[in-house]
């Protein structure tokens, strides 16, 4: 409840000091819908700080001076380059995380792999938009929709590392790709994607419940969060999605480490051929 109320609470007093700017720029800030803010990215000029400032999201206002946060997106929230690098490097910090769990034998294996699979195509996402400022960066974008779609195929393979459990699994994978399909046919709207995403998280965070309730809501708390985050967005002047990016690094250790506590014979199966395949004779690595 604290949260719900703080995270508007600091999009409007980022936006409070534009109230009497210059009409054309400024939009009024009101307390009861989302605080908008400048969108003139010009106000300093055009020499090198000026440049500066306006790359890394902060405008000069013709207000005596006094620089502020902005969120450089109009109806179509695009971000600034600034913004969209930050977003694409904060993406390596779940991956990294990942990557220590990959030849791991319990669930946290498939947990880490899904990981990486997902953050390629979050990253491509995030810098197709630092390199196009045309094309609409929501609306039936190609890589938008292969980073969501990916989100649901990695929740297949998490909801079997969790479970360990083949008919939670199936169920996962029909829910999810039923999800991953429209998300990729962009036939559904924003409210509808964005519950998909939230049952695509109860598929592989529900299982946990039973093997550390603990790690559970630790991992809900984390969640809840970072979709915080995500949904004030503007309300945080476009930093939002990159502390959201940041946050996965805490929610993927909790995830990783819950995950390990669930048997996952496969996976031993799994590294004892990948390891009698290594050790056999003639193999160069």
């Amino acid at each position: 409840v604290l949260l719900s109320c703080w995270v508007p609470a600091l999009g409007a007093a980022m936006c409070k000091g534009h109230r009497e700017a210059d009409s054309q720029a400024v939009r009024s800030c009101r307390t009861r819908i989302r605080p908008e803010c400048p969108r003139n990215i010009d106000a300093g000029g055009h020499s090198p700080k000026s440049f500066l400032k306006t790359l890394a999201g902060i405008a000069l206002p013709d207000d005596g001076g006094v620089s502020q946060l902005y969120y450089p997106a109009s109806k179509d929230e695009r971000m600034s380059i600034a913004q969209e690098l930050v977003n694409a490097a904060t993406m390596l910090l779940p991956a990294g995380v990942a990557l220590t769990w990959l030849t791991d034998v319990s669930g946290a294996a498939p947990v880490a792999m899904a990981v990486l699979l997902h953050a390629p195509f979050s990253i491509i996402y995030h810098l197709s938009c630092v390199l196009d400022r045309v094309s609409e960066p929501v609306e039936n974008n190609l890589f938008l929709k292969l980073d969501l779609a990916f989100i649901h195929i990695g929740s297949i393979v998490m909801s079997l590392g969790t479970s360990n459990d083949w008919r939670w699994f199936l169920l996962s994978a029909i829910f999810n790709s039923v999800c991953a399909r429209r998300t990729l046919n962009w036939t559904f709207g924003r409210k509808e994607r964005r519950a998909c995403r939230v049952g695509a998280w109860l598929s592989y965070a529900l299982p946990l419940l039973v093997v550390d309730h603990n790690i559970f809501f630790m991992i809900a708390f984390t969640f809840v969060l970072l979709a915080l985050c995500f949904v004030f967005n503007r309300n945080l002047c476009g930093w939002g999605h990159a502390t959201m990016h940041a946050l996965l690094c805490p929610y993927a250790i909790l995830l990783l480490e819950g995950a390990s506590r669930v048997e996952a014979p496969y996976m031993a199966r799994m590294m004892e051929l990948f390891t009698a395949q290594i050790s056999a004779p003639g193999v160069v690595l």
